[in-house]
């Protein structure tokens, strides 16, 4: 069986990815309370779920499918920018 390497496309997803869930726990950043109030708790959650489901069936379909259809690069290029 051939061993899939990781190509530079999945790194930056992977790096796109990142900067979503960076930009989201700003939302946690400005609480100056020793407990985070249920509000903004709930407001992270609901921004980070779809996040972790998006990077999560990216991956999940690179692995399956394999590196090289154009398509599903081209969709991702889109989605992202």
């Amino acid at each position: 069986m051939e061993e899939k390497k990781v190509t530079w496309l999945e790194l930056f997803y992977d790096l796109l990815f990142v900067a979503a869930v960076a930009t989201v726990t700003h939302v946690l950043l400005h609480v100056k309370a020793k407990q985070i109030p249920f509000d903004y708790l709930f407001k992270f959650v609901l921004m980070f779920i779809p996040i972790w489901w998006s990077w999560t069936g990216q991956t999940m379909f690179t692995n399956r499918f394999g590196q090289g259809l154009v398509h599903h690069r081209l969709f991702m290029m889109i989605l992202c920018s």
